[in-house]
């Protein structure tokens, strides 16, 4: 097996790398922007796939066996990585529960003309919400990665997404799609705010930790936190959708998109993805 990524086929739009451009350039984030990368290699070689964390006490089953060598989906997220407050403010609902089952995988178009993205969603049996309601005790949240592609020639992995597997106990920081991406799809779920950022796990000292902050959550003094919180800063359910209004609209009177890039980029947060099979 190789011991490196050998790049095979990159697929990217002018979103992502105006979107990357811009991030260098430490100016708001343009798009909230996912694509497909194909690439060709190994399991064992891909970054971070089979890795002990060093904060938990867990092996991560990722999506791509060590074993594995063939051609993959790799789906960087562009989302942006946000503080901890702030990811409280940007949630419309934060829970802490337990992952109880997997749905079969979705394999869902790309609405920027990119490669189709293997995704699955995960069922999260409500424990305690600390902001938002829920209308039942299982919620629905999607994450990214899988082995079904459009001719079975590709699998899915996308190393700063959220993993979430039966028998995670989490804290999860959520928002349900209010406006379209790359893979968004219309529907009654949920989706991690700010990716991996977005979720926090029962360690064996009994308290959650986080793979990005070094931040941990112990739930009663978590639910004071919240109370307080919730109080300052009311939920607002277009949150996400104004933070990116505004970033295409800073990136375009700072100059650093030209207006068609600016209409693009607004028209895009209108457009949701189809699931395929």
């Amino acid at each position: 097996m190789p011991d490196q990524i050998i790049i095979h086929r990159h697929i990217q739009t002018v979103v992502t790398v105006l979107t990357a451009a811009i991030l260098l350039l430490g100016v708001a984030v343009a798009f909230p922007a996912s694509e497909c990368n194909i690439v060709e290699a190994a399991g064992d070689s891909l970054p971070g796939n089979q890795v002990e964390s060093w904060q938990l006490g867990r092996r991560g089953t990722y999506q791509v066996p060590e074993d594995y060598h063939g051609m993959v989906c790799m789906i960087e997220s562009l989302m942006p990585n946000m503080e901890y407050e702030e990811l409280i403010i940007a949630s419309s609902l934060v829970i802490s529960g337990t992952v109880t089952d997997q749905s079969e995988e979705h394999l869902i178009s790309n609405i920027n003309g990119g490669d189709a993205g293997c995704f699955t969603d995960v069922y999260v049996s409500v424990s305690e919400v600390y902001r938002g309601e829920v209308k039942d005790n299982v919620i629905v949240v999607r994450v990214a990665g899988g082995s079904k592609s459009l001719n079975d020639d590709y699998v899915t992995y996308a190393p700063s997404e959220a993993s979430l597997f039966p028998g995670d106990e989490v804290v999860l920081f959520l928002q349900k799609p209010k406006f379209g991406d790359s893979y968004i799809t219309r529907g009654d779920y949920y989706l991690t705010v700010s990716a991996l950022r977005g979720v926090f796990y029962r360690d064996t000292d009994g308290v959650y930790h986080s793979q990005c902050f070094d931040k941990v959550i112990e739930l009663s003094a978590f639910q004071l936190e919240m109370a307080a919180m919730n109080s300052e800063y009311p939920i607002d359910d277009n949150y996400y959708l104004n933070y990116f209004r505004q970033g295409i609209r800073s990136n375009y009177e700072s100059g650093v998109i030209p207006e068609d890039q600016y209409q693009n980029g607004i028209d895009a947060l209108g457009k949701f993805a189809e699931i395929i099979k």
